[in-house]
């Protein structure tokens, strides 16, 4: 969830740290699976959804933002300037507009 209130409000660094971090948490989770699931089927395994999907959709608003800033704001492969400065905080792939 912070990772998509990061990603929502231009904190493309941010959103990505924490998109790394759910990557980390879980890769865990699939290494302890059988330990998580070792009591069999139960109906709690619907808890297993909501991280997953909060995952999915961090993942999916932190490559829009930066694939937005790699192509421009126009979408045309050109450089952004200071319209990339306020979509991710940096001057983008071209030259930072003064």
């Amino acid at each position: 969830m912070l990772g998509n209130v990061a990603a929502a409000l231009g904190w493309q660094r941010a959103a990505l740290g924490f998109a790394i971090a759910s990557a980390a948490v879980l890769g865990l989770a699939v290494l302890r699976g059988h330990w998580l699931t070792a009591a069999g089927f139960s109906p709690l395994w619907g808890a297993f959804t909501f991280p997953l999907a909060a995952t999915a959709g961090l993942w999916g608003a932190a490559s829009r933002r930066a694939d937005r800033c790699r192509r421009g704001p126009a979408g045309r492969g050109q450089p952004c300037g200071a319209a990339c400065r306020s979509c991710c905080g940096s001057g983008g792939p071209g030259p930072r507009a003064g």
